[in-house]
């Protein structure tokens, strides 16, 4: 009897064990079948994409939060991954707005970010239809803005203009890291990182390069991260109701020091140099209109104290999660602020490219800006305006 319970236990174990074995080769092949199948489709996607295309989202800012924000917003991703509508051949002129956080207008209505009352107004102006994709995005520096410009514009040869607004990304990314080295676009490794921040999406041959882990490789993990972005993953700084500015607003005002004295920009203006030079020279071998814009901030020597209570950067280190060594006072910034504008119009002069200087002709206060340097909704249709202006006669006449 004891016996035959041994060999029934056997039977039993062997048994679950190639039930186990079973499972597992099904899964593998399961995960191969799936692998081959997503790698066949995404074989077929050569496309660039700054957001996740067809991507919506309404944000709803706290009365107070932000100065000039009213009601709720919605940030709505056209199918060619920009803020805008949808892009159609149709169109006599099409622009791609460039930039960083105040080209994207985050918690500004479809309607009320600049990008888009440009192209309401030069349509309403114009003898014909006018495009304007929105490819801001907050954090980005004229490193990612090279390769966005280089890609999309292989991508849409049709484009005729592209309006960039730059510097305080470039600035903030030299100011906040203490170990800060100078771009290298000959630097294979550089150049993936960056192009991964500057696409939400990208063609699958980019990923094939040693330096992008193995599985990061796969269809399976390409297709979850597009899952993810699309309908899961949340913003971790910007959050629906904006509350996240006091406490970064917290965080400034109870620094345990401000650095009055000016630091050494010479190396970040450098790189800044070479970057908008490389984005010029690139720009010129493609044939398309380039139209660059000086960086309007509330930065100010003289600056309220009531104007004061809204800002919240300019510190040295992980400061936007409370982690700031320091921050540099309000002096300071508008100072090296302004030699970055200065050395964009220069650029401009001595590279014969056309510039709008936004620094010069808008207000420092909050009938612009609802924090250091981000358009409230009248902010918006200040800039817009100007731009329009400037492109009037030009479009008047045509392409």
């Amino acid at each position: 009897m004891p016996q035959t319970k041994k060999i029934k236990s056997f039977s039993a174990i062997r048994e679950c064990f190639l039930r186990f074995v079973l499972i597992v080769c099904g899964s593998i092949i399961g995960f191969l079948l799936l692998e081959v199948s997503l790698q066949y489709i995404q074989k077929t996607e050569k496309k660039f994409y700054v957001w996740t295309p067809n991507t919506k989202k309404v944000f709803n800012p706290s009365p107070g939060v932000m100065p000039g924000i009213n009601g709720s917003s919605l940030f709505s991703v056209n199918s060619e991954g920009m803020r805008g509508d949808p892009y159609f051949l149709k169109y006599d002129y099409k622009i791609i707005a460039v930039g960083g956080s105040t080209t994207e207008c985050l918690y500004l209505d479809q309607s009320e970010s600049w990008p888009y009352l440009l192209q309401s107004i030069l349509q309403n102006r114009a003898n014909f239809k006018v495009f304007v994709g929105n490819i801001g995005k907050a954090g980005h520096s004229t490193r990612e803005h090279y390769y966005q410009i280089r890609y999309l514009l292989e991508q849409y040869p049709d484009i005729d203009l592209v309006l960039l607004l730059v510097g305080v990304n470039d600035l903030q990314l030299y100011l906040c890291d203490p170990s800060y080295k100078p771009f290298d676009f000959t630097d294979p490794a550089q150049k993936a990182k960056t192009i991964k921040r500057a696409f939400a999406i990208k063609p699958v041959y980019l990923y094939n390069d040693n330096y992008v882990p193995f599985y990061k490789q796969t269809a399976i993990w390409r297709s979850w991260r597009y899952l993810k972005n699309k309908f899961l993953a949340k913003n971790r700084v910007q959050d629906d109701a904006g509350y996240w500015y006091n406490e970064v607003r917290k965080y400034r005002k109870n620094a345990k020091k401000i650095i009055s004295e000016l630091p050494d920009i010479t190396i970040g203006l450098e790189e800044y140099r070479k970057n908008i030079n490389k984005i010029i020279d690139l720009i010129k071998e493609k044939n398309v209109r380039l139209i660059l814009m000086t960086q309007p901030v509330m930065w100010d020597r003289e600056i309220s104290k009531e104007f004061e209570e809204l800002l919240w950067t300019g510190g040295i280190g992980y400061f936007m999660i409370g982690k700031a060594e320091a921050y540099y006072s309000i002096d300071v910034l508008a100072n090296v602020m302004g030699r970055y504008n200065k050395t964009l119009l220069k650029i401009c002069i001595e590279r014969h490219i056309e510039c709008i200087d936004l620094a010069s002709m808008l207000p420092k206060d909050t009938s612009i800006f609802y924090d250091d340097y981000h358009f409230n909704e009248s902010g918006a249709k200040s800039v817009a305006n100007i731009v329009a202006k400037y492109l009037e006669k030009t479009l008047s006449h045509g392409r």
